[in-house]
């Protein structure tokens, strides 16, 4: 639970202070690198960034880390879990009781295109086109609610959705 404890704390001491989440990818990327420690390491690092992407990120610097989160996933064996927890941080934010509050559907959506854009082809340690299926399985429920909902989207969101689904 490295991740939560690190963002509360981040979020606490507000986001300015990025020294205690700093040092914590430091240790993380150096853990990466210990045979010992990296599926630790990995897994810690990416519940941190799964994490870190629920806010205080600007659009940028999410689809840095969106983007990061995806690329070791499509590598590695526990790539499925990864993917989950970092599809599930975006999915509960598209899912508010009626509708998805349309000044976060831009951003949430343009992170969902990240990970589909960057899942393309998984290794077959990480599942493969296996992989990339389950990815779509499960967005794609979400995507069909908010295209539902797409009239009451503003113009970017809306612009954005119809973006999305042609890449998809």
């Amino acid at each position: 639970n490295l991740g939560p404890l690190i963002h509360a704390q981040w979020t606490t001491h507000g986001a300015a202070d990025t020294s205690l989440l700093d040092s914590t990818f430091q240790y993380l990327c150096f853990g990466m690198t210990v045979s010992v420690a990296s599926s630790a390491a990995c897994r810690a690092f990416n519940v941190l960034c799964a994490s870190c992407t629920l806010g205080h990120l600007d659009k940028q610097d999410r689809q840095w880390v969106v983007e990061g989160v995806v690329r070791v996933a499509a590598v590695s064996a526990w790539g499925r879990l990864a993917l989950e927890q970092l599809l599930h941080s975006i999915f509960s934010r598209l899912a508010v009781p009626s509708s998805p509050t349309p000044s976060h559907v831009p951003m949430e959506l343009h992170a969902l295109g990240t990970v589909l854009r960057f899942l393309d082809a998984p290794s077959a340690a990480a599942g493969g086109p296996a992989l990339t299926q389950h990815v779509v399985d499960l967005s794609w429920p979400h995507i069909t609610r908010v295209a539902s909902a797409a009239p009451s989207l503003p113009l970017d969101g809306t612009d954005l959705l119809l973006s999305f689904l042609l890449l998809v």
